[in-house]
């Protein structure tokens, strides 16, 4: 729980203590197997429409729960990766295949697996987007500037 909302971070299958069976990777561990579940946990709680928050493979999976369930996500914050990385290479989506519920995308300063000058194409993947820097932070941008992190999303969250 905190101030500004009530907070639920599911343990996602193969993370943490949740279970690790044998499964194909390509189809249930997945950023759209993984968001499925939310998907369910969202239905289950009677959460939404819920602020959908993600960084890392959780930016990815909470990407694909707004474009799979848009109508469970009031706002979208996301840290790398973005959209399109996988490869590496920042692929836009076809037509009609950009993200559009309100999304904030928080952006480190120094991660060099995210070079700055990608920035300018955020446009490209989200139809309503604000970009946040993360002065000074690096790809564990999290751990690197926890109070300047936790502060972009409570704004992201309160507006």
């Amino acid at each position: 729980m905190s101030a500004a909302a009530d907070v639920i971070v599911p343990d996602l299958r193969g993370f943490g203590g949740s279970d690790k069976h044998e499964a194909d990777p390509a189809s249930q561990y997945n950023a759209t197997a993984q968001a499925r579940r939310v998907i369910g946990l969202i239905g289950e709680l009677a959460l939404g429409p819920a602020v959908v928050a993600g960084y890392d493979i959780g930016s990815r999976i909470a990407q694909a729960i707004a474009r799979d369930r848009p109508d469970l996500v009031r706002a979208l914050i996301v840290a790398p990766p973005l959209p399109g990385i996988g490869d590496r290479i920042l692929v836009p989506p076809g037509p009609g295949g950009r993200i559009a519920v309100p999304t904030t995308v928080l952006w480190p300063e120094h991660d060099p697996l995210f070079p700055r000058e990608w920035s300018d194409r955020v446009g490209e993947f989200f139809s309503a987007a604000r970009l946040t820097w993360l002065d000074g932070a690096g790809h564990f941008s999290p751990l690197e500037a926890p109070e300047d992190f936790a502060a972009a999303v409570i704004t992201a969250v309160t507006g």
